[in-house]
């Protein structure tokens, strides 16, 4: 049973670090986003 922890325990640790991966990739693509829609059109950056 120790086996079937440990693995699932890197599972999990593996899950979150990915995890933090995507977030921070989805953070700095919307950051780009906003920044080219702020160079192409200052007014669209209000909706966002």
């Amino acid at each position: 049973m120790t086996k079937i922890s440990e693995i699932r325990d890197q599972a999990e640790d593996q899950l979150e670090f990915r995890l933090t991966e995507i977030d921070r990739e989805y953070f700095d693509l919307v950051n780009e986003l906003k920044i080219s829609h702020k160079l192409e059109k200052p007014h669209f950056l209000k909706s966002l």
